[in-house]
């Protein structure tokens, strides 16, 4: 004799956000400030920023390629006579 069990109730789902983004629309917003009275020093700053975190994922993504091509092939070898 199995025992039925009652599932929970289901939760609605989540109004949706107003923006859908991890950054929660501030890189946007960010973008009208720099362009409406930020100077040209914060701009090649933050050019420069973008450029580095771009350059840190590149080498992340190469040391893993690396790591990955490093390691030995599956399987094993037999002679056959």
């Amino acid at each position: 004799m199995s025992v039925k069990r009652k599932a929970p109730p289901r939760k609605a789902a989540p109004a949706p956000a107003e923006h859908e983004c991890l950054c929660m629309g501030f890189g946007p917003e960010l973008g009208r400030m720099l362009r409406s009275f930020g100077s040209d020093s914060a701009k090649e700053h933050f050019r420069s920023a973008r450029l580095e975190a771009l350059r840190g994922i590149r080498d992340l993504i190469d040391r893993r390629i690396e790591s990955l091509s490093k390691r030995p092939g599956r399987g094993t070898s037999i002679e056959i006579d």
